[in-house]
């Protein structure tokens, strides 16, 4: 079969024809088609093409072979374009691989890349990434059917967010918040989805944080404005108006962390002064009411239903401070009552002793003027 060949052999490289020539011995010693797949020839202009050859051979009425049947494709653009894909996606891979931020590309969540930033967010190595089948491990159990939903979503053509924020988990096992950046890519000729993933577990810390402190504050507020409420009332009104009690008990609930459940009652000796939802509870805190060193009642604020253990049952020390505050100034009431009660009643004792005393030198004028 070589010597049939002729002049394609002239202007073929020597690999190409070295390749033709085992081919189109194997056809003649077999008798089997065989094709030679993806093969650079020269033209006789000397263009260098690649193409993919089939032949098989053609045989006499004695059964004698007569020569080959082949047929011949050009597969140079398909090799170009399949090469510059080849590059372009090794320049990509060459470029996040690099790149600062987290950046993985998986194929119905079974990672195909990984670049380091990505590894190092999770702290765990690229190889142990890529040999996982599900990249879902590496998020938090609540998030993994939230994540499942969105890839569901892009197979089915369905919307899906381009952004979201999720929690993942570090080899630790510790929480860390992940902002992804999601869309789809075509790698090595298939669809894919390529995520980059930015760290913002120190943001969202901060944020909780603040927000934390931005309810605190909303707290402290509350209790200073039930504090500014009473000391207003006390300011208003005399000391002995029982009035003060009772619109004092009623700023009390607003102040605590669940004013919604929240019930408070005073007493002063024999007097009760309460909120029209008061009931006694397990749930209580409760402070003493002092005047001259003596207990003359109590102040009690309960909660109606039961909530989270904090530091004193379901109350915070800021509340068990606030509830101490008001007794405190209670306590000052009480006692300018008192004061106030046993002056008028000293006042009242030396009026009558002041009239008595009138009336005995009255007396005794008349006694010493009729002699």
């Amino acid at each position: 079969p070589s010597r049939g060949l002729g002049d394609v052999y002239k202007r073929q490289t020597k690999t190409t024809a070295a390749r033709m020539y085992r081919t189109f011995n194997k056809i003649y010693r077999t008798g089997e088609a065989a094709k030679i797949s993806n093969s650079p020839i020269i033209t006789k202009t000397g263009q260098k093409k690649h193409i993919e050859l089939s032949a098989t051979l053609i045989w006499d009425a004695a059964g004698r072979p007569l020569g080959f049947r082949g047929v011949a494709r050009d597969i140079t653009a398909q090799k170009k374009a399949t090469r510059a894909l080849h590059q372009s996606e090794e320049r990509f891979r060459l470029l996040i691989e690099g790149s600062i931020q987290g950046v993985i590309i998986h194929s119905k969540l079974k990672p195909l890349f990984v670049n380091q930033a990505y590894a190092d967010i999770f702290g765990t190595s690229i190889d142990t990434i890529l040999n996982m089948p599900s990249i879902l491990s590496l998020y938090a159990p609540d998030e993994q059917k939230r994540l499942l939903g969105y890839m569901n979503a892009r197979l089915q053509n369905k919307p899906a967010p381009n952004q979201y924020t999720c929690q993942g988990v570090n080899k630790s096992g510790a929480p860390i918040w992940l902002d992804h950046r999601v869309h789809k890519v075509e790698w090595w000729g298939k669809y894919a989805i390529q995520i980059t993933v930015y760290d913002i577990t120190k943001r969202k810390r901060a944020e909780e944080s603040l927000k934390h402190r931005s309810m605190e504050l909303r707290e402290r507020i509350k209790e200073l404005d039930c504090l500014y409420g009473i000391a207003e009332i006390i300011e208003n009104l005399a000391a002995t108006d029982p009035e003060i009690f009772q619109r004092s008990v009623g700023l009390i609930p607003p102040a605590l962390q669940y004013p919604r459940i929240a019930c408070a009652r005073i007493l002063i000796n024999q007097d009760n002064y309460q909120t029209p939802n008061f009931q006694p509870t397990q749930w209580a805190l409760t402070s003493v009411i002092k005047a001259c060193n003596q207990e003359v009642g109590r102040l009690e604020v309960c909660y109606l239903k039961k909530r989270p253990l904090r530091d004193e049952g379901p109350f915070i020390h800021e509340e068990r401070r606030l509830v101490d505050a008001i007794a405190r100034r209670l306590d000052k009431v009480v006692e300018r009552a008192f004061a106030e009660r046993t002056l008028r009643e000293s006042k009242e004792k030396l009026r009558h002793l002041s009239a008595s005393l009138l009336k005995a030198h009255e007396k005794e004028r008349r006694r010493i003027a009729y002699g």
